[in-house]
């Protein structure tokens, strides 16, 4: 793409941006750090990979609704990665919008203080039994995400899978995040859906659910069922999510104040190529190896790899 053609587009966007005024409600100093962005890609002469992702116009109009609730469920030994990823992008999407754009309260199943993975512990907000209260209350959550998973026949799983299948009679929206994936497919949320998977826990995940549609992608988004591989793709989920309900400009300002270096799509593959984890191989030994991994829950016999 000529240089000269994608400095006029954002020229032209930048002016319509000015004519519009979307944000003539916030600050000017906010308008330059959205406009800013747009501006130093003009300067350099180059297209950045996040709006390279978004084809919409990234200056629409940012709708003013009100804030968005979401409940993090937090099981015990859950991925703090992934937990921080979300919560930042809240945080940072509330800061690019100068306004109140998402709340947010971790709930755990007593209401006790959660250790992660990593041994941090991370305190709760509310108990479930209480999260359950809220449903039929103002407080109730607009998203409701689990942030990994409980034993499978602890009494733990049982009111989860509760709480989740009331928070979709209530059509509010769910996710998971990494392991948390499989309390939703527990509950029987993801059944005959597409789901992202971690591709460490892909075969075992396929063998046991057999009717959920999964993949190692970086997350999916299916019917208002959110799923990630954990880690930092909940980062990447999360934006989608900003620019669906603040619109493009607050999503790519999130990205800038992350210094994110871009933005990944839901069907990206979650681990590097071949190529570049060992360097130079041949590409049909590479085409080979990718085909295998791809098909670990049933592997391929020598016929169907020399077909």
């Amino acid at each position: 793409m000529p240089d000269s053609w994608v400095n006029r587009g954002l020229v032209a966007t930048l002016l319509s941006c000015r004519r519009k005024r979307p944000f003539a409600d916030v600050p000017n100093r906010s308008n330059r750090a959205r406009a800013g962005y747009a501006v130093s890609l003009i300067e350099h002469g180059g297209e950045s990979d996040m709006v390279h992702h978004w084809s919409r116009d990234a200056w629409a109009s940012v709708r003013a609704n009100e804030p968005v609730t979401v409940a993090v469920y937090l099981a015990h030994g859950f991925e703090l990665l992934a937990l921080s990823s979300a919560l930042d992008v809240f945080r940072l999407a509330n800061k690019a919008a100068a306004r109140e754009a998402f709340r947010w309260r971790t709930v755990s199943h007593w209401g006790e203080a959660v250790r992660a993975s990593c041994g941090i512990v991370v305190a709760a907000d509310a108990d479930l039994a209480q999260e359950r209260r809220y449903l039929q209350q103002l407080e109730r959550p607009a998203l409701a995400l689990v942030c990994g998973d409980e034993p499978d026949e602890g009494r733990e799983t049982k009111v989860l899978s509760a709480w989740l299948r009331e928070c979709r009679q209530r059509r509010i929206a769910i996710g998971g995040f990494g392991s948390g994936v499989a309390a939703l497919a527990k509950a029987g949320m993801l059944n005959d859906r597409k789901c992202a998977i971690h591709w460490e826990e892909l075969p075992a995940f396929k063998e046991r659910f057999m009717r959920v549609e999964a993949a190692a992608t970086v997350y999916e988004v299916d019917n208002d069922i959110w799923t990630c591989a954990g880690g930092t793709a909940a980062f990447d989920m999360l934006v989608e999510l900003v620019k669906l309900n603040c619109g493009e400009p607050v999503a790519v300002n999130v990205g800038e104040l992350a210094v994110a270096g871009r933005v990944r799509t839901g069907d990206e593959r979650q681990r590097l190529p071949l190529l570049r984890q060992h360097g130079r191989i041949n590409p049909t030994v590479v085409k080979l190896i990718e085909l295998m991994q791809r098909n670990l829950a049933t592997p391929l016999t020598m016929a169907d790899l020399a077909a």
